[in-house]
């Protein structure tokens, strides 16, 4: 892609790939969630909760690992903003809840890139909004 992106397209990307990562990642099989990170050991990269984690293998690991089998998702916002070198930056604000546990608040946000017309995520942090005061 070298046309420079608009607001609007990157709004309509952003919220095509929020849609898609979290309906893969929500009802798996999140192996398949390996097609969003760059296929090498070192370029995509994600804080998880503060952990970093780098390299497609290393993160899709960490996804197929977590502990809990059922999510259950509403997304309150989804705001992108394009990049200087035309990537996509995406902000999710939601609530989750897993299993039979409370729901909890969280943030999540994504950097992508465009490589031969595929969108891919290079950085990914993931927070829940849990205070213990």
């Amino acid at each position: 892609m070298t046309d420079k992106l608009t607001v609007d397209q990157a709004r309509e990307i952003g919220n095509a790939f929020v849609q898609a990562y979290y309906n893969i990642f929500d009802n798996g099989p999140r192996e398949n969630l390996s097609n969003f990170y760059v296929p090498d050991s070192e370029t995509s990269q994600m804080s998880f909760e503060g952990n970093l984690i780098k390299g497609q293998q290393a993160i899709v690991e960490k996804l197929r690992n977590l502990s809990f089998e059922k999510v259950s998702r509403m997304i309150t916002a989804v705001d992108t903003q394009t990049t200087v070198e035309n990537g996509i930056m995406i902000y999710v604000i939601g609530r989750l809840q897993t299993d039979n546990d409370p729901a909890h608040s969280f943030t999540q946000s994504f950097y992508l890139r465009n490589s031969n017309n595929t969108w891919f995520i290079l950085n990914e942090s993931f927070r829940l909004l849990v205070h213990n005061i």
